[in-house]
């Protein structure tokens, strides 16, 4: 059994950099905030494991992924 810091370690998210559809690698995604590059929520999924931020305009975003594991933060490219 892995433990919960191995389990953050390994969350992937990808493609990376995407046109809109993201997969996120990892069991048990509670929920996915999308934060622009001041730290502004602009779009939020609950559980699931693909988003899509194709509305979302070009340019750097954080992933605010949160499991039952905890919270892992994973940047994306929005082309």
């Amino acid at each position: 059994i892995e433990q919960p810091d191995n389990m953050l370690a390994n969350v992937k998210v990808y493609p990376n950099p995407t046109r809109g559809m993201l997969t996120i690698g990892a069991d048990e995604v509670t929920e996915v905030e999308v934060l622009d590059i001041v730290g502004r929520r602009v779009a939020s999924f609950k559980d699931t494991n693909t988003i899509d931020i194709s509305k979302l305009e070009s340019g750097t975003y954080s992933l605010r992924i949160t499991t039952p594991y905890g919270i892992v933060i994973r940047k994306v490219v929005k082309k």
